[in-house]
């Protein structure tokens, strides 16, 4: 019925139908729905429901995950299908209303889960004896993948499409990227089971790698001592399934060294453990990090939230505030997990807003995500909270007890999370030490429209 719409579906839809065909419509179709599934097949009004509701960021976002294997350099938009974009979008907005599944994937007690990664029917774990293994969600062993000397750090998943003459039409070649303190950089094909593992070595780090970041065909990496290095991918031409690796720029260790990276577009973003910002766009040929934004005196400001009221403070950085997790997002969003279990987020780098999440929660985040509008929290307790947020700004006033959805996924503390855009519905991959979970929301996208 016609109540199964967004209301700025049915805008569109109204739009879309002039008077007389609507007319006709009304004789001929007993539902509303019917309507919907004229509207169904316009791929330009989807395009204009994106890009009118959705931001550009988050758009890119839903583009990587859905389409890994889609450009923008090809500069061709009709090759996405935004109808599978727009639901997506719009399933997460409503995901609290629908019901969800959680399976206990692995169980690893030999050895621990460094860092986890699913792609496609598979999940990919880095353990801390140097190996990486992968097996479908649907069950089955661990198989090996590839092999580091010594523990895997950050493992990252980079997918191309096959270009040689033999491959099928869009054929994907999924590849998984690891870091290791071997100071090894490996690419990795991401085999079947009772294939033979097909690994590439890059060997350019003198120390430790410890962070690797991807963003549609570029990779970097960060060692221990703050040097980064980008490359750029390239599908493989000839024989052969590994693919064509290009280094474009090294940026050299600062000081003091940078403990958090992100990649976005063609701009690298880095903190340091001095809070500092720095910034790079490769694209443009900047050859070294600009420092874009830095704490006074070491001191940061902090403006505390709690019961819906704010205070604002300072904090010496090093004195008064160990920050024990760093992250950043989309070359604007930074938080810190401080060692006295507090959140605090920032959109600039300098001023920070500060959440007492176990006061509230009684518990406290050891991992966290940002996905599209949602914002995610692996909390101590085992248990994952997500918040639902229109625009950054909404990140700096969360009534943090109204989350979008939280449920007990494991029974130890989240060490780390990862999502993938399955046909059925969007998936969760949740680490908690040996164990590795998986929620899903099994969904069929048009059940967001015609609710049958």
């Amino acid at each position: 019925m016609m109540d199964n719409l967004p209301l700025e579906m049915i805008e569109h839809i109204l739009k879309f139908v002039d008077g007389h065909t609507l007319i006709k419509t009304k004789a001929v179709c007993k539902k509303w729905n019917d309507v919907a599934r004229l509207f169904d097949e316009n791929q330009p009004h989807w395009r204009n429901l994106c890009f009118k509701e959705i931001s550009r960021v988050v758009l890119l976002e839903l583009t990587i995950k859905k389409f890994p294997y889609w450009r923008p350099s090809t500069k061709n938009v009709d090759e996405l299908n935004w109808k599978i974009l727009y639901l997506t979008w719009l399933q997460w907005k409503v995901l609290n209303n629908f019901l969800y599944h959680i399976d206990v994937l692995l169980e690893q007690k030999a050895c621990f889960v460094t860092c986890m990664k699913i792609v496609e029917n598979s999940i990919v774990i880095g353990l801390h004896s140097g190996e990486i293994k992968s097996w479908e969600t649907s069950g089955g062993e661990p198989f090996l993948i590839a092999r580091h000397r010594s523990r895997v750090t950050c493992l990252e998943v980079l997918c191309v499409l096959d270009e040689r003459k033999e491959a099928k039409a869009d054929k994907r070649l999924n590849y998984i990227l690891s870091t290791s303190h071997d100071r090894m950089v490996k690419i990795s094909y991401l085999i079947e089971e009772s294939m033979e593992p097909k690994v590439f070595d890059i060997c350019h780090h003198e120390h430790a790698t410890i962070m690797i970041r991807t963003q549609q065909s570029y990779f970097a990496t960060l060692d221990e001592s703050g040097g980064i290095a980008v490359f750029l991918v390239s599908a493989p031409q000839l024989d052969g399934i590994m693919p064509i690796i290009n280094f474009i720029v090294l940026y050299h260790p600062c000081k003091p060294p940078v403990v958090s990276l992100d990649l976005w577009g063609t701009k690298i973003i880095a903190m340091t453990k001095k809070g500092t910002i720095m910034a790079a766009d490769f694209a443009e040929g900047d050859d070294t990090m600009v420092e874009v934004c830095s704490l006074e005196n070491d001191t940061v400001h902090v403006t505390v939230v709690e019961d819906s009221s704010t205070y604002f403070s300072k904090v010496n950085h090093y004195e008064g505030l160990e920050i024990l997790q760093y992250y950043n997002w989309r070359n604007n969003i930074f938080m810190w997990i401080s060692d006295d279990h507090k959140m605090l987020l920032s959109l600039n780098g300098s001023e920070y807003y500060e959440y007492n999440i176990e006061k509230v929660l009684k518990t406290y985040p050891r991992a966290a995500l940002i996905y599209g509008n949602m914002f995610i929290l692996g909390m101590n307790s085992g248990s994952v909270v997500m918040y639902y947020f229109e625009t950054p700004e909404n990140l700096l006033s969360l009534d943090l007890l109204n989350y979008h959805w939280q449920h007990p996924v494991a029974d130890k503390p989240v060490m780390g999370m990862d999502i993938w855009e399955s046909s059925s519905g969007p998936q969760l991959a949740v680490l908690s030490h040996t164990n590795v979970h998986l929620v899903d929301w099994p969904f069929e996208l048009d059940d967001l429209i015609y609710g049958e």
